[in-house]
């Protein structure tokens, strides 16, 4: 069971372990963890709704989703940044800092869109590195608005290949005296 107290606090995390599995039962998941999001927090709580996005270079666009959870008062915003890591802006993305904004009583999650660069090299998967920051409640710096969640990475997939090599047939046959 949760507490709902009236503190304003941190969100706090409990780390919760299957053990002991009987009647031959075999681990799968055995570890997890729960956050426990504070309801306190005037404006609520902003955080990037998955740690890990992933999409391929042709895609065109990458989608990426923010949430707000706890309270829905106020007009609260953030700022959402993508920037380089192992993938380079203008080479494989388009940097952008965008302006992500809920109204008083707005609790449904929003997009940024994250602009791809689909070139013709052939390369390893590259990165994007993803971060909140700037979080305003009624256009007030309000850095308690920042929940869990304020970095994420954008895993771009390459999707060239430099072709197939393969044999043309499965067998082949050769006379012993034949040659080559």
């Amino acid at each position: 069971p949760i507490i709902d107290d009236s503190s304003v606090e941190p969100d706090e995390t409990i780390f919760i372990r299957i053990t002991n599995p009987g009647g031959g039962a075999t681990f799968g998941v055995s570890n997890a963890v729960i956050t426990i999001i504070d309801n306190d927090t005037p404006g609520g709580k902003i955080s990037f709704s998955s740690a890990s996005y992933g999409t391929n270079e042709s895609a065109g666009a990458a989608l990426v989703t923010v949430q707000r959870s706890g309270s829905s008062a106020g007009t609260l915003t953030v700022q959402v940044a993508a920037t380089n890591g192992t993938a380079s802006s203008p080479f494989d993305f388009t940097a952008v800092t965008n302006l992500v904004m809920w109204t008083n009583g707005d609790v449904a999650s929003k997009t940024f869109v994250v602009p791809l660069i689909d070139d013709v090299t052939i390369e390893p998967d590259e990165t994007v590195n993803l971060r909140l920051l700037n979080a305003t409640l009624n256009s007030l710096p309000n850095p308690a608005s920042l929940g869990a969640l304020t970095n994420a990475t954008l895993t771009i997939s390459n999707d060239d290949n430099s072709g197939k090599i393969y044999f043309s047939s499965s067998s082949y046959s050769a006379n012993e005296h034949g040659g080559p």
